[in-house]
């Protein structure tokens, strides 16, 4: 089974698809998940559910936390993440900013740089 999303299905994909898909890219468990987006496992368990979405910082936590496990496809990384992030625009109540892709810019610059260095410098 493919664990690959084209553009169209990032697009259309509800938020707990999405997220089941790319914490399955990442083989992180969902505490693990929590412990690294600030979150507990019950709020990683409904987000998969699809019965709650994160808050504005636990959703930027949860990207980079998918960035820094591999959980966004290489090459892919902004247009995955701004896929999630509209997915929760679209499906929670909450009032959440548009995606900031400033932020985006500098949480993958940082990865990029990280990813470079040797095992050990890490």
């Amino acid at each position: 089974m493919s664990l690959a999303i084209s553009a169209v299905e990032a697009t259309t994909e509800p938020f707990h698809g999405l997220v089941l898909a790319f914490r399955g890219r990442t083989a992180l468990t969902q505490r693990q998940v929590a412990t690294r987006s600030n979150a507990s496992s019950r709020s990683v368990q409904a987000w998969e559910a699809g019965i709650s979405y994160p808050g504005t910082d636990n959703l930027q936590a949860l990207i980079a936390c998918f960035l820094e496990a591999g959980g966004l496809a290489h090459g892919r990384e902004r247009a995955e993440a701004e896929a999630l992030w509209s997915a929760a625009l679209a499906e929670s109540p909450r009032h959440r900013p548009p995606f900031d892709t400033e932020w985006f810019a500098e949480l993958l610059a940082r990865h990029i740089v990280a990813e470079a260095k040797p095992s050990g410098d890490r």
